[in-house]
């Protein structure tokens, strides 16, 4: 935990369960700038207040980029986001996911599990 200290984070799928439970601990662990990628607002929002009363380091900030994974469109518009802001993250934590769900298709057409 001590390599976290003063670093920057993404993490995918922060708005809940591990993702949001990884992102808490890195708050825990002295991470200055955590970014929460969600693709719901309401739960993002929930998740925010949560990280940053986990946080120990004094400058610490946190933000959420909209990003549903199940839409190129989305993921190009996360992109130009993370893009635009020229913020570099020393740690990826790729946790995004969904499993046993109905078989259906992304809005590209991909296999929900899949895309």
């Amino acid at each position: 935990m001590e390599r976290l200290k003063n670093t920057s984070i993404l993490i995918t799928g922060a708005n809940c369960g591990i993702g949001q439970t990884t992102a808490e601990e890195c708050a825990k662990a002295g991470a200055a700038y955590i970014v929460i990628l969600c693709r719901n607002a309401r739960t993002a929002a929930e998740a925010e207040k949560s990280i940053k009363a986990a946080a120990t380091h004094p400058q610490f900030r946190v933000q959420t980029v909209a990003c549903d994974l199940s839409s190129l469109e989305s993921v190009r518009e996360c992109t130009a986001v993370l893009v635009g802001a020229k913020e570099t993250f020393d740690h990826l934590i790729l946790n995004a996911g969904v499993m046993m769900v109905e078989q259906g298709k992304t809005v590209d057409g991909f296999e929900t599990h899949i895309g």
